[in-house]
């Protein structure tokens, strides 16, 4: 049960910083820290089957950074304080219960929409001390 868990949190780190464009130096400071206080990371978002859908594409990427910030967040707490699996769920709710006005009011630093209404963002959230307030662990 814990490798399962080791696998899955590997690659949703693994995942939010690796892909086809991520190897050159100008793409991989935009995810992850890029300080204490700001996190980044890179979504994309597509509405198939309209012709209109560039704003919900936009808006549909925007919600994936959003996501993806969550399951970064909560990774990152569950290694810091070597959760279980069956931990988690709990982690998460907790990390949305303390982050989620943090990056709901993320910015988005750039954006690109390519043919098919494909949006490709980049999602910063900010906030002070960020980064030792996502990794310190919480005493249950």
């Amino acid at each position: 049960m814990k490798t399962v868990f080791c696998a899955v949190v590997l690659c949703i780190l693994l995942g939010a910083g690796c892909g086809k464009n991520m190897r050159n130096q100008e793409e991989r400071w935009r995810s992850g820290w890029t300080d204490a206080h700001s996190f980044r990371v890179r979504a994309v978002g597509a509405i198939p089957g309209t012709a209109r859908s560039g704003g919900n594409a936009r808006h549909a990427a925007v919600e994936m950074a959003k996501k993806i910030v969550t399951e970064n967040f909560t990774a990152a707490r569950c290694s810091v304080v070597s959760a279980e699996a069956d931990q988690y769920r709990r982690i998460r709710a907790d990390v949305v219960r303390e982050f989620s006005k943090v990056i709901n009011n993320g910015t988005i630093v750039s954006e690109q929409r390519s043919s098919g209404n494909i949006y490709t963002i980049t999602y910063e959230v900010h906030s002070d001390r960020l980064r030792e307030k996502v990794l310190r662990t919480i005493p249950r």
